[in-house]
């Protein structure tokens, strides 16, 4: 994938997971388009840090960058490739990640290219329980990692879990 608007990068209007994916894919419901990769950044360049998306489209019609103004507001912009140090938010295979998989069946089924356990090595044939099927993998130039801690014998749960804090003002 190599079009000119396959990666695009913006200001999220919802810095939260689930907000960013449900406003991407309502800006491209109808186009003809959908989203392979979604990964945020923290950009530090400015007086504070703020928030960025990245997002890379599968093949398809060309889409305008007013598509994702409710995204973005009026931010989005389309880049030339993935920017560096993402965390994925979504990416290849992790639309059907289960409760339990082993290391080997993780990096078999997803584009995560490593797990690197906190303390100890994670085993391919050792268990990662993602309790509720999330996983938030870092794309890094080399290759997507991610990290886990230790949780039994053989057993491995992802660092980073889906709900961290309350969202949406403890509503939703």
């Amino acid at each position: 994938m190599t079009g000119p608007d396959h990666w695009w990068v913006g200001v999220p209007a919802q810095a939260a997971d689930a907000h960013l994916l449900a406003d991407l894919d309502a800006a491209l419901a109808g186009s003809g388009r959908r989203t392979v990769w979604v990964q945020t950044h923290v950009d530090r360049t400015g007086p504070a840090p703020v928030v960025t998306a990245s997002w890379q489209l599968d093949d398809g019609p060309e889409v305008p960058a007013e598509l994702f103004d409710a995204v973005s507001g009026g931010t989005a912009r389309p880049v030339g490739g993935a920017p560096d140090g993402g965390r994925a938010v979504r990416f290849p295979g992790s639309d059907a990640v289960p409760v339990r998989l082993t290391v080997a069946e993780l990096l078999a089924t997803t584009a995560v290219d490593r797990v690197v356990g906190i303390g100890a090595q994670a085993h391919p044939e050792d268990v990662v329980d993602t309790v509720d099927g999330f996983l938030r993998p870092v794309r890094h130039p080399d290759g997507v990692e991610l990290l886990v801690d230790p949780a039994g014998p053989g057993t491995w749960r992802p660092v980073e879990i889906s709900t961290p804090h309350e969202c949406c003002g403890g509503h939703g």
